[in-house]
C-alpha cells in the first residue's frame, strides 16, 4: 500500500469562544475563525447530558475504540486491537455479544480496519479491510466481499464508508506513482456507490492531487455530514501540502459545491521553497512540518453547529466548533471540560447521528475508576453519549 503518514500521537481539543466576522464570498460562507483567541468551555455550552454505557468485559480487553455506531438494539464498537482490529457487538446496556467476522487473512476475514458502516434495513455490517469491504450479518456470518481496486492495485485503499438508505457509499484513496522529478505520486480521491447487492451503481472522482513525497496520508472517516437537506463532505489529505484545504462542500448530485470556508490566516504560515530531495522519512517528515503549520483533519457539520478538527506543527490537536445560529466560535486549551458526566477533559468526539446532533466519547477505565461504580482498571472503556443544543 506504500508508505502511510499517520504519525498523530498528542491529541489536545481547544475550544475558544469568539466574535465571528461572519461573510459571504461569492455564495460561499466564510467563517473567521480569529484562531488566536482561546479560552475554555464545557460541553454544556454546546450539548446536553444524555446516559453513558459502561461496555462488559471481553477477551482480551479492548484496546482503542475507533469508531461507534448505535441503532436501537445494539451498539457496535471499532477496537483497533494489538492482534488486529476488530468490530465487536454489545446490546444497548453494553452485555458482549459477538465479534463480527473474524481476524485473519483467509476468505471471509479481515485483519487492518479502516472503517465500518452499519444497514440498519437489511441488518448487514460493512467493513473495509485496505482494498476490500466485506459483508456479515448481525449473527456474524459471512456473506459477500468485494475487492476495490484501480489503476495500480497495490496502492489502492477503502478509507471510508456508509450505509445509506439501501446503498453503500465506499470512499476510496488511489496512489499511482509517476516517474517525474518533481512529482512522486499523484493521489486520486475516488466515491464508489453500491447497492444492498454489491452492484456498482457508479463511480466519481471527487478529489485529485499531485504529491512530492514518498510519504503521504488520505482521506479520514466522518468526511461525509447526512442532514435532511443536504449532505457535507470535507476531503482532507493528510500531509503538508503548501495550501490549507480549508472548505467544507455541499454534495449535491454527486457534485462538490462550496458551502463553508474557514479562514485561520491569523496563524496559518506557509513556506512553498520546501524541497524534499531526500528518501530518509525523517528527514521528508520534517519537511513536511515546515511545509504548513496548520493540517485540518475533518471537518464535519449537525443542523446548527460545524466541528473543525486541525493540528498544528506541535501535533497538537484543535477542535473549532461553530454555532451557525448564534454566528460564534469556539476553541477550547486541553479539551472540552467535561461538567456533564464529571470526567475532566474530553480529547476525542465521535459522530454518531449528526442529523440529529448525536455524538459519543470515550473514556479508558483507568481514568475513571474512582468517579464510576463497577469501574476498575481492569474493565474495558466505558461510552458516554451527548447530543447538541439545536
Amino acid at each position: 500500500m506504500g508508505k502511510r503518514y499517520s504519525t498523530i500521537v498528542a491529541i489536545v481539543i481547544i475550544l475558544c469562544t469568539y466574535s465571528s466576522c461572519n461573510k459571504v464570498n461569492e455564495g460561499v460562507q466564510v467563517v473567521d475563525t480569529d484562531a488566536k483567541n482561546i479560552i475554555s468551555a464545557g460541553l454544556s455550552e454546546v450539548f446536553n447530558i444524555s446516559n453513558y454505557v459502561i461496555l462488559e468485559n471481553t477477551v482480551p480487553l479492548i484496546n482503542r475504540i475507533g469508531k461507534v455506531i448505535k441503532t436501537k438494539e445494539f451498539i457496535f464498537v471499532l477496537d483497533f486491537a494489538f492482534d488486529g482490529s476488530k468490530v465487536l457487538q454489545f446490546d444497548n446496556r453494553g452485555h458482549y455479544l459477538k465479534q463480527i467476522g473474524s481476524v485473519g487473512h483467509g476468505p471471509g476475514q479481515y485483519y487492518s480496519v479502516a472503517d465500518f458502516a452499519i444497514d440498519t434495513i437489511n441488518s448487514k455490517v460493512y467493513i473495509a479491510s485496505l482494498g476490500s469491504v466485506l459483508c456479515y450479518g448481525f449473527n456474524s456470518e459471512f456473506l459477500n466481499s468485494i475487492i476495490i481496486s484501480g489503476e495500480d492495485e497495490l496502492h489502492s485503499s477503502v478509507n471510508f464508508i456508509t450505509s445509506l438508505e439501501k446503498e453503500l457509499w465506499v470512499f476510496t484513496d488511489e496512489m499511482v506513482p509517476l516517474k517525474t522529478e518533481n512529482i512522486k505520486w499523484k493521489y486520486y480521491g475516488k466515491l464508489i456507490r453500491f447497492n444492498d447487492r454489491f452492484k456498482v451503481i457508479d463511480t466519481t472522482k471527487i478529489l485529485e492531487a499531485s504529491l512530492k513525497a514518498d510519504w503521504f496520508g488520505g482521506i479520514s472517516a466522518n468526511i461525509l455530514s447526512v442532514l435532511k437537506d443536504n449532505m457535507y463532505v470535507y476531503f482532507p489529505i493528510l500531509l503538508a501540502e503548501p495550501f490549507l484545504r480549508d472548505t467544507l462542500y455541499t454534495f449535491n448530485n454527486l457534485q462538490k459545491i462550496p458551502a463553508i470556508k474557514f479562514d485561520f490566516s491569523d496563524i496559518l504560515v506557509i513556506d512553498k521553497n520546501i524541497e524534499y530531495n531526500t528518501s530518509n522519512p525523517q528527514k521528508i517528515l520534517e519537511a513536511q512540518l515546515r511545509t504548513r503549520n496548520i493540517t485540518i483533519r475533518s471537518i464535519y457539520r449537525t443542523e446548527r453547529y460545524v466541528f473543525v478538527n486541525y493540528t498544528n506543527i506541535k501535533f497538537e490537536e484543535f477542535l473549532f466548533c461553530y454555532d451557525l445560529v448564534e454566528r460564534r466560535g469556539y476553541h477550547m486549551a486541553g479539551g472540552f471540560t467535561d461538567d456533564l458526566f464529571k470526567t475532566e477533559k474530553i480529547i476525542n468526539l465521535i459522530p454518531i447521528n449528526l442529523q440529529s446532533g448525536e455524538f459519543c466519547f470515550v473514556k479508558n477505565a483507568y481514568e475513571i475508576e474512582e468517579i464510576y461504580t463497577g469501574v476498575n482498571e481492569n474493565s474495558n472503556p466505558v461510552i458516554f453519549f451527548i447530543k447538541t443544543v439545536e
